[in-house]
């Protein structure tokens, strides 16, 4: 979460972390040099 919050710092938030199906943790935001990012985590234990 560290990293996103980061990253993010005068960027764009376009989707919150947030448990989904398929991750227990995924966002996705413009960081301030206009690059997109998409992040995922894995489940604890894999």
């Amino acid at each position: 979460m560290k990293l996103v919050i980061s990253l993010s710092f005068m960027g764009q938030c376009r989707e919150a972390m947030h448990f989904y199906a398929w991750s227990p943790g995924y966002g996705n935001f413009i960081d301030r040099f206009g690059i997109p990012w998409m992040v995922n985590t894995l489940p604890p234990g894999t």
